[in-house]
């Protein structure tokens, strides 16, 4: 019987089933209309969520993306006159063509 399948070494490495599924979820929130602000915790995991989506190949991680970034609603509802932190447009399409860039070539041609 084997039980070295989990790394017991490094226990910041977390064994994940639903990555995907979760970093879709978070992006997510940039797309709905929230009654809370964006914490600096919750900023941070969305700007990873998109980096490990910018990673996933597929035409609908592609959409996914380009969806999100097309309906972005979150913004600041106070004019600071500072320079937003997070340009999470900007963020979701470079995410959007570093996925189309490893996906299948069909993929790539489709989206052109």
């Amino acid at each position: 019987m084997k039980i070295n399948l989990l790394n017991f070494t490094n226990p910041l490495k977390k064994v994940t089933f639903n990555g995907r599924r979760e970093d879709r979820n978070t992006t997510q929130q940039l797309k709905q209309d929230n009654d809370y602000s964006l914490t600096e915790n919750n900023q941070t995991k969305i700007t990873a969520a998109i980096e490990n989506l910018s990673k996933e190949k597929g035409e609908s991680n592609v959409r996914f993306l380009l969806d999100v970034a097309q309906n972005l609603t979150y913004s600041t509802s106070i004019d600071t006159g500072l320079k937003p932190r997070h340009d999470w447009k900007k963020q979701l399409i470079d995410a959007a063509q570093k996925s189309l860039s490893v996906s299948d070539p069909v993929t790539q041609k489709k989206r052109t």
